[in-house]
């Protein structure tokens, strides 16, 4: 069982997307562009998509490895 400390304070992946959001929501309003255009490479199920297009921010989905099974409105870039 995994005991180390990153493992005690997560909330799990949705947790994690959310603390990514605010962040990355700082970063785009302060460095660039917030009208472009941002790829999430290797996204998952597209759920930290799904939370920066629902903030305003045209986000695009792309794995190679896993389906966008939580929302199907995300075309991937790479198929």
């Amino acid at each position: 069982m995994r005991t180390g400390a990153s493992f005690r304070t997560s909330n799990g992946a949705a947790g994690n997307c959310r603390r990514n959001h605010d962040k990355m929501r700082e970063c785009i309003e302060s460095n660039l562009n917030p009208d472009g255009i941002f790829l999430d490479y290797a996204a998952g199920y597209g759920l930290f998509v799904r939370l920066m297009r629902d903030a305003g921010y045209n986000f695009r989905w792309s794995d190679l490895y896993c389906q966008n099974l939580l929302f199907e409105a995300l075309k991937p870039l790479n198929r």
